[in-house]
């Protein structure tokens, strides 16, 4: 028999050859394995796409058995994660409105049935719900006034305001603040952005770490959904409006065209609907209170990418300032100077829409002064009037000049709308009386009848209406 010897080295060469010939033998087999998983996971996450696509395209045209089955299917292999209990309690404590009430209800309809095992004669649907787009998408800013006359630290609250209330959080930590920085970055929030009508004010509470900073706490008047949805609807209702003033030649006709608009679609309305004092109160509901005018004028400007104010102070039409009210309008920008504009004002007075009132359009300060305060360290000086019934030669500088006018005019148009030079409302020598607000009517109204005598046939009514303090008026014919 024959004998083989083998060396030590030569045994230790044979074992690795075999090591390595059985390393790779299994290499290969795992690299198999792993082709195959992925091979499968790419094919049925092509076949997934597919029944998408054919409920998505298809959906209408396909038996409901189909469409059942492909839907179940999906469905299926979704996971479902349940609710948190603190999220789960604190939906259960919330009231909301019936509408939404409803519209949860038929969610919670829709999920139980995908979820639910199929009944004889039932099949499953899947209705996924489309997420709210952000709300930053959907804001415009044109003028950044209200951040920039902030402080630093001030402007570092506002920052962290507007992430912390965009994003409904509940709870905003802001931190190197004093409470009245705080207040003042809520306030340039609230006012420089028409869009956020959603906002209700805040609580805060001071940090253990230092006094100076802030756990806030948010009020939201209305749900992401409903502020989205909202947002939406006033994009819709506006862009043909922003359509017909982009069409017009300048900012200035572009300010009048917009302040006529919101008069003539819009009522001033003082009830306990928190939507009057937004944007959304003028330009979807039709009624607002002046804040919510002036929101609204805004929201405009900002997308016509003209500067535009919120005002904020105190006013009286009457012209008694001591018995002023807080009130809001704007100040607009318009060839880089500054002017009033008060909707409001103008939308009281105009009793016939058609023909509204410019008695507060494109004001400078020492105009508007005689009816409106405000804190002129706060905003910019309006040094620029647009002049309205100057230019439209309605500035009536003597009685017989205004005779003239209602020869021209009243009989034709059976309307005539002008401004009083500020001399016709003085009378005596060195104009030391002033004509009272009644004086001034019926003359007015005098020279109007003598007008119209031998002109009009048949009977007539004679209206006069107007602003004493800026001498505006409206003479109409019915």
């Amino acid at each position: 028999m024959a004998t083989y010897e083998f060396s030590s080295d030569s045994i230790k060469n044979m074992l690795g050859r075999f090591a390595k010939a059985a390393d790779g033998a299994v290499k290969g087999a795992k690299e198999a394995l792993r082709e195959d998983a992925e091979q499968e996971r790419v094919s049925e996450r092509a076949r997934r796409e597919e029944e998408r696509a054919a409920l998505a395209w298809r959906g209408r045209e396909e038996p409901a058995a189909t469409r059942s089955t492909a839907a179940k299917r999906i469905v299926e292999s979704s996971p479902v994660v349940p609710m948190p209990a603190h999220v789960k309690a604190k939906l259960v404590e919330t009231k909301p409105p019936a509408h939404a009430a409803t519209a949860a209800s038929s969610q919670s309809a829709v999920h139980a049935t995908t979820t639910a095992p199929n009944q004889p004669g039932h099949w499953t649907q899947h209705t996924p719900l489309r997420p709210a787009p952000p709300l930053e998408s959907m804001v415009k800013t044109a003028c950044v006034f209200e951040r920039d006359r902030l402080s630093e630290a001030a402007r570092h609250a506002y920052d962290g305001l507007r992430k912390g209330m965009f994003g409904y959080q509940e709870r905003i930590e802001v931190l190197g603040t004093t409470g009245e920085e705080l207040q003042e970055a809520y306030e340039a929030l609230r006012y420089g952005t028409p869009e956020a009508l959603w906002l209700d004010g805040f609580s805060r509470r001071r940090s253990a770490i230092s006094v100076r900073n802030w756990d806030v706490f948010p009020v939201y008047r209305i749900s992401k959904d409903e502020t989205a949805r909202l947002l939406q609807e006033m994009a819709g209702r506006s862009e043909p409006l922003l359509a017909a003033l982009r069409a017009l030649p300048s900012d200035e006709q572009r300010v009048q065209a917009a302040h006529n608009a919101l008069i003539l679609n819009c009522d001033y309305s003082d009830s306990d609907d928190p939507a009057e004092a937004t944007a959304a109160g003028a330009l979807v509901n039709g009624k607002a209170l002046c804040l919510g005018i002036s929101l609204a004028f805004k929201y405009l400007m900002d997308r016509l990418d003209i500067p535009c104010i919120v005002m904020r102070g105190n006013a009286n039409g009457l012209g008694k300032l001591d018995d002023a009210g807080p009130h809001a309008w704007n100040l607009v920008q318009v060839n880089g100077c500054w002017s009033h504009v008060d909707v409001t004002y103008d939308l009281s007075g105009s009793s016939d829409k058609r023909r509204p009132f410019l008695t507060y359009l494109g004001l400078s300060d020492a105009q508007i002064a005689s009816t409106h305060t405000w804190d002129t360290g706060k905003y910019p000086a309006a040094t620029r009037s647009f002049d309205c019934y100057r230019r439209k030669g309605r500035f009536v500088c003597s009685w017989d000049e205004l005779a003239g006018l209602f020869d021209l005019t009243l009989a034709r148009d059976r309307f005539c709308a002008f401004q009083l030079d500020e001399r016709l409302t003085r009378t005596g020598a060195t104009g030391e009386r002033v004509l009272s607000a009644e004086e001034l009517r019926r003359k007015i109204f005098d020279l109007a009848g003598a007008s119209l005598a031998g002109v009009m046939i048949g009977k007539y009514q004679l209206s006069v209406t107007g602003s004493k303090s800026l001498h505006v008026y409206h003479v109409t014919v019915a």
